[in-house]
């Protein structure tokens, strides 16, 4: 059986900015599968970053 492992979003592995620089995702990785919270700013346009990058 295997151990807990306690991993809390308030001590993200990682910051990953919006490219618009208008927030940030901080993911934490499970062996489940990610977590995370997201800190957005006001004007944040996530169907535009999108579309950037869909073309």
């Amino acid at each position: 059986m295997a151990g807990m492992v306690r991993k809390s979003p308030d001590d993200p592995e990682e910051i990953r900015p919006c490219a618009d620089g208008k927030g940030r995702l901080d993911p934490v990785n499970a062996e489940a599968g990610g977590v995370g919270g997201a800190a957005l700013e006001p004007g944040w346009q996530g169907y535009a970053d999108n579309a950037r990058r869909q073309g």
